[in-house]
């Protein structure tokens, strides 16, 4: 999955694990015990990692996220936009989608 350089997406399941990201970091680790999906807050991507503890330090339990949240961070000295959104349906899906976007990039877009 592939969105631009000053925007990254991820989906999650609704306790963190990796379902897909645009930074093409595998969301599945072999282990010794199988085949496991990586959690976003062990991330080996660091925007990814940031991200995640940004919004644990603000929602505490991601699990509890029911309406779209808006959060900033910082990263490597660059002010990033979190948004994160769940994602329902009936047939059982329960996903946080959330997307990261360098404010630069905002910046740049609108002069």
């Amino acid at each position: 999955m592939q969105i631009g350089k000053t925007r990254k997406i991820l989906i999650l399941e609704r306790y963190g694990d990796l379902i897909v990201t645009s930074t093409g970091e595998q969301p599945l680790e072999i282990t010794a015990d199988g085949v496991n999906r990586l959690s976003s807050f062990k991330s080996r991507d660091p925007l990814t990692k940031t991200a995640m503890e940004s919004l644990q330090q603000r929602s505490q339990d991601i699990t509890t996220i029911q309406e779209t949240e808006r959060i900033t961070f910082k990263f490597n000295g660059n002010k990033y936009f979190l948004v994160i959104s769940p994602f329902q349906d009936t047939t059982g899906l329960d996903w946080l989608v959330c997307l990261s976007v360098n404010c630069y990039w905002f910046r740049s877009y609108f002069k």
